[in-house]
């Protein structure tokens, strides 16, 4: 009938229309991470269940850099991505991993409010903590020594083009990270954006995303004192604590063995077949030569 023609052709028109603004969002500079984790998410991954990639994703995804690095200043992480990803967006480069560590440092993300900060940024400073606001998803969080961060510049043509999966596979290879080599059994909440044990985060994400390409990631908390998350509102999330492999088993991990042990399932859950390790120092030396080559 003319009336049900109508009908269907209207919700051909809205379908196509949401599409175009779903794809508009993703190609933007910012892709917050929560805009998918607390709205798109599947009910049943808020329980810890770890995603595996499929056949066809092996078969794309085949060489994964690496970069370890123990200690490096934040504003020099910061830039030294920004140069990766441009590297990345021209294909001059693989998917590329960085594991560190940082200094104290307070970091804000685009949602991130100022008033999650509980001491004046000169009281920070006497404590040794700088602040650095950025362009990640997510509000504010704390970065210091003992503290695993993986920052991941990927392509997510790679990924079928698609953040959630990206985001999803990042969550679950900390979950098994952790469950493999701590033996904790973490898992997701349906309220809030990162990586649960029960009501106490231990592991923060935020990504930003531009042509394609994303940047940011996740900051696992090992071995790092956790006081400095009490001069903030963490993500802004007044009911909640945080924790630490430590704090869970009373044990002391030593880093680079984490840094190594998580590479390795980072590698595994998304599928790459070959990778390259190498160190912070190789790092200009191999974006000189992208450059000049």
């Amino acid at each position: 009938m003319p009336g049900d023609h109508g009908i269907v052709h209207n919700q051909y028109l809205v379908h196509v229309w949401l599409l175009l603004f779903l794809k508009h969002i993703e190609n933007s500079s910012l892709y917050p991470v929560n805009l998918y984790t607390k709205t798109l998410l599947a009910p049943q991954l808020c329980s810890g269940v770890v995603l595996d990639c499929t056949d066809t994703d092996k078969e794309r995804l085949v060489k994964l850099r690496i970069i370890h690095a123990p200690l490096v200043p934040y504003g020099e992480a910061l830039t030294i991505q920004q140069k990766l990803r441009e590297l990345r967006q021209g294909e001059e480069i693989p998917d590329t991993l960085l594991l560190l560590e940082h200094p104290p440092v307070v970091t804000l993300g685009k949602r991130g409010d100022h008033g999650d900060l509980l001491l004046s940024r000169e009281i920070l400073a006497q404590k040794g903590i700088d602040v650095a606001e950025i362009d990640r998803g997510g509000q504010i969080t704390y970065h210091g020594p003992g503290q695993l961060v993986g920052y991941v510049i990927v392509n997510l043509y790679h990924h079928q083009r698609k953040l959630r999966l990206f985001v999803e596979r990042l969550e679950s290879s900390v979950i098994r990270y952790l469950a493999e080599y701590h033996g904790i059994e973490a898992g997701l909440s349906e309220e809030h954006v990162g990586v649960w044990v029960k009501d106490a985060k231990i592991a923060a994400l935020g990504i930003s995303i531009s042509r394609g390409v994303t940047m940011h990631g996740f900051a696992l908390n090992i071995n790092c004192d956790l006081t400095p998350f009490s001069y903030i509102i963490p993500c802004g999330i007044t009911d909640k604590g945080v924790t630490s492999t430590r704090m869970l088993t009373g044990r002391e991990s030593d880093m680079e063995r984490a840094r190594l042990d998580y590479a390795g399932v980072f590698r595994d859950t998304y599928g790459y077949s070959e990778t390259e390790e190498f160190s912070w120092d190789d790092l200009n030396i191999l974006i000189s030569e992208n450059r000049t080559g």
